[in-house]
C-alpha cells in the first residue's frame, strides 16, 4: 500500500509541474522590422560619413503623423526619448552633433512618426506576369495622401522602380494591408537651407506591424536595427526578424562621443 501511495502521489505532482510549464510566462516576440531608404540620387560616399567624408548634423524637428486613419489606443514616446534614440544611432554610424550656434550643420535632421493605416489596398490593380517577369496595370503611386505614404513606407516604390518577384510583390502587400507604427528620418542639406533652398539627401522608413506593439518598447529596437540603412539606398524593402538581428554581424562605423552641454 505503501508504494501504491507513492505513486498515486507522483501521479499527482508530475501533471501539476507539467501544467505550471505550460503556464509560465514566455519571451515576447519581436516584430519584424521594415526599412525602405533613398538617397534621392546622392551618392553613397557623399551622403554617408567616413572618415574621409565627415558629415554633421543637427535634429532640426520633429512631429507625430497618422497616416490614413488614427489607429486607437496608440502610445506615443517623448520628444526627449526619440531624439535621444537618434542622437545615439546616428553617432554609432559615425555622424557628428552640432549644437544650437555653432556652424551650420552638413544635414538637418528631421523626423516623424506615428501610425499608418489605409482601409484599401493600395497594390490594387498590380499585376505579375510570372512568364514575362514583368508588372502590368498600376505602374504609379497611388493618387490619395494616404495611400501614397503607406505605398511608401511599404517600399512599393521600390517594388515598381527595380523589379521584384512575385514573393517580394506579395511581402509589400501585405505590409501594406496591415496597421503599421513608423518613424521616418530624413537629412536635409544644412548649407542649403540655411540659404533659402531645401534638398533631401537621404530618407528613410522604419515600421513595425501595430498589432501586439507600441512605439515606446520597440523605438529603440527599431533605430538602432535601421542605423546601418541611415544614408544609403535600399534596392528593395528590407524585413528584418528577430533571427536575422540575432545572426546578421552589422558593421557600424566608428562612434563619436558628443560632451553633454552643462
Amino acid at each position: 500500500m505503501k508504494i501504491l501511495r507513492i505513486f498515486f502521489t507522483l501521479f499527482l505532482v508530475v501533471p501539476l509541474s507539467s501544467s505550471a510549464q505550460l503556464f509560465s510566462k514566455k519571451p515576447k516576440k519581436e516584430p519584424e522590422i521594415l526599412i525602405v531608404s533613398d538617397t534621392f540620387g546622392h551618392e553613397e560616399a557623399a551622403v554617408r560619413p567616413s572618415k574621409e567624408n565627415p558629415v554633421s548634423y543637427m535634429i532640426f524637428i520633429g512631429q507625430r503623423r497618422d497616416m490614413g486613419a488614427t489607429i486607437a489606443g496608440i502610445k506615443a514616446p517623448t520628444k526627449e526619448e526619440i531624439e535621444s534614440i537618434i542622437h545615439r544611432t546616428m553617432q554609432s554610424q559615425g555622424f557628428t552633433s552640432r549644437a544650437l550656434g555653432e556652424e551650420v550643420p552638413d544635414i538637418f535632421v528631421v523626423y516623424t512618426y506615428g501610425s499608418a493605416y489605409v482601409p484599401d489596398d493600395p497594390s490594387e490593380g498590380i499585376e505579375f506576369d510570372e512568364e514575362s517577369g514583368e508588372f502590368s496595370g498600376q505602374t504609379a503611386v497611388p493618387d490619395t495622401v494616404g495611400e501614397r505614404e503607406m505605398f511608401a513606407l511599404a517600399g512599393g516604390a521600390k517594388v515598381l522602380q527595380n523589379g521584384a518577384n512575385r514573393l517580394e510583390v506579395e511581402a509589400v502587400r501585405d505590409a501594406a494591408e496591415i496597421d503599421r507604427l513608423f518613424i521616418m528620418i530624413a537629412a536635409v542639406n544644412g548649407p542649403k537651407y540655411h540659404q533659402g533652398e531645401k534638398e533631401v539627401m537621404w530618407r528613410t522608413w522604419i515600421s513595425i506591424p501595430s498589432r501586439g506593439f507600441n512605439l515606446p518598447n520597440y523605438l529603440d529596437l527599431m533605430v538602432e536595427t535601421a542605423g546601418p540603412y541611415l544614408a544609403t539606398e535600399t534596392h528593395l524593402p528590407v524585413t528584418l526578424r528577430e533571427e536575422d538581428r540575432r545572426e546578421t554581424n552589422v558593421e557600424i562605423g566608428e562612434t563619436t562621443v558628443v560632451a553633454e552641454e552643462p
